[in-house]
């Protein structure tokens, strides 16, 4: 009997590449709770499990391609730039998901590195973000006029601000958001498993397979397992997942 309780949220640190090996293993763990996976619109989009889809994995727009029927939101890497470029792009993202009507989950691009900051949000990217626990990050402000910034857009283009969803906006961690469990299942009271899968990735520097196999700017998933792959096949918690770190 399936764990009707637990949402498990497939790629935590990896990406689901919706193939069909993956798709079989996901089977085995049917029984276990609930499936969502995670992926990015590189990736052609099947619809056996609900979706959460990253729109901009590289920072900018890339369409999400597949059968979207089963899209549960699109994941929108949102930052505050001075580069003209870079804001048409994320515009693109905002007008797509209106368009395909796609529910939006913004998540506020940190950076790692000062080099990654200037590329992306330009060199006096430091008015906008603040230095903190090891990452540069928007300040109050800058987040409130990214947020107020997507809303415009999305009722320039005639869409609803129902749409509109913020991760973790209270910075507890996954206990004050859920939004995950709420957009894939309806449920903000469900428990959250992470699982990674051995085959949706490459062969880390010890031979084992399961680091993802995309190169996203900053990326805080091989930042934290420093060039190895993920905890793999098995249901786990992390620290966001029990609100133990706060991301503000």
């Amino acid at each position: 009997m399936k764990n009707s309780n637990v949402v498990i949220r497939v790629g935590e640190k990896n990406n689901f590449n919706m193939t069909t090996p993956e798709l079989q293993e996901l089977k085995k763990f049917e029984a276990k709770g609930k499936i969502f996976v995670n992926s990015n619109s590189f990736r052609a989009i099947d619809a056996t499990y609900p979706s959460i889809i990253t729109i901009n994995p590289y920072m900018k727009f890339n369409a999400l391609k597949g059968d979207l029927t089963n899209v549960k939101a699109v994941r929108l890497k949102v930052f505050s730039t001075t580069l003209d470029e870079y804001a048409i792009e994320q515009e693109k993202c905002i007008e797509f998901c209106v368009e395909n009507n796609l529910p939006i989950l913004l998540t506020y691009m940190r950076y790692w590195k000062k080099t990654t900051a200037t590329e992306f949000s330009g060199p006096d990217f430091r008015d906008m973000y603040t230095h903190s626990k090891g990452y540069f990050r928007p300040t109050k402000d800058t987040k409130e006029d990214l947020k107020q910034w997507v809303e415009d857009i999305i009722l320039d283009c005639g869409g609803s601000l129902d749409l509109l969803h913020e991760c973790d906006s209270k910075g507890g961690g996954c206990p004050d958001c859920m939004n995950c469990s709420f957009l894939t299942y309806g449920s903000k009271t469900d428990t959250i498993k992470a699982l990674n899968l051995s085959m949706s990735g490459k062969h880390d520097r010890y031979g084992r397979k399961g680091i993802c196999i995309f190169d996203c700017p900053d990326c805080f998933a091989k930042r934290v397992t420093m060039g190895r792959r993920p905890q793999c096949d098995k249901l786990i918690t992390n620290k966001k997942i029990t609100g133990e770190i706060k991301t503000i």
